[in-house]
C-alpha cells in the first residue's frame, strides 16, 4: 500500500493482496457525454475513477467518470446539488455513460492545496474557517439528515481562481445519514487522514 493511496472496501478493513485493477482505457478527446465534450484528461490517480476536463457552452468542467459500475444514490446526488455553500464544490450534473456513473463539477484551474506548499498565518486561518463552513454545510444538508465526506485530505481541497478561498470536493466515498443512529458499514478513505475510530492506520501498519 503506497502512502496517499485510497482505501475502498465493502467490509470493515482493507485486505492486503487485493488484485490490482486492469489498465484504465481513457476516453479520447472529443467524446461527448450528455453535451459535455472531453477536452483532456485531468487525473488518473484515483483508484475508482478518472477525471477529465470537459467543455459545455464555452465553460469548462471537471467530469468524474467511475471505472466500474457503482450504485447511484439519488438522495446523495440531490443533496449535493442543493448545497449552496461557496466552500463546497457544486454538483452540476450526473448520470450514466455506457454503464458507468459520472459526476460533473466546476473545474478549478489552480488544482488543490496538496501542491501549494506551506500555508500559514492569516491565510491558514481563513482556509480553516472556510473548511469548517464546508463541513457544517455537509453535516446539516437539509435534503437528507446530513452527510459525511469520508475522505478529507489536501488532494480533495481545491483552490479558487484567486486562491483566496478553498473548496471541498470529491464526494465519491461520502455517505448520507438516514437518522441519528446511522451506521456507515463501508469504511473508505485514506489511512494517513482517517479518524482513529476507523482503524485504517492500524491496518496499514500491520500490512
Amino acid at each position: 500500500l503506497q502512502p496517499g493511496a485510497d482505501i475502498y472496501t465493502d467490509s470493515t478493513v482493507w485486505q492486503p493482496g487485493t488484485p490490482a485493477e486492469t489498465e484504465t482505457v481513457l476516453l479520447p478527446k472529443g467524446t461527448v457525454i450528455n453535451g459535455y465534450m472531453i477536452m483532456d484528461t485531468l487525473s488518473t490517480k484515483g483508484r475508482e475513477s478518472v477525471v477529465y476536463i470537459a467543455a459545455k457552452a464555452a465553460e469548462e468542467f471537471a467530469l468524474k467518470l467511475y471505472k466500474r459500475e457503482v450504485e447511484l444514490v439519488e438522495a446523495k446526488m440531490q443533496a449535493l446539488k442543493q448545497i449552496s455553500c461557496p466552500y463546497v464544490a457544486q454538483l452540476c450534473d450526473y448520470g450514466v455513460y455506457q454503464g458507468q456513473h459520472y459526476e460533473v463539477y466546476p473545474y478549478y484551474k489552480n488544482g488543490t492545496i496538496e501542491n501549494k506548499g506551506r500555508v500559514e498565518g492569516e491565510q491558514l486561518k481563513r482556509y480553516i474557517y472556510q473548511l469548517n463552513e464546508a463541513l457544517h454545510s455537509l453535516h446539516t444538508a437539509q435534503a437528507v439528515s446530513g452527510m459525511v465526506h469520508g475522505d478529507l485530505k489536501p488532494s480533495n481541497i481545491f483552490l479558487s481562481d484567486d486562491e483566496k478561498s478553498v473548496i471541498l470536493g470529491d464526494f465519491g466515498v461520502s455517505n448520507i445519514k438516514t437518522g441519528e443512529n446511522s451506521h456507515f458499514a463501508r469504511i473508505c478513505g485514506t489511512p494517513e487522514y482517517a479518524p482513529p475510530s476507523t482503524g485504517l492506520m492500524d491496518q496499514m501498519k500491520k500490512s
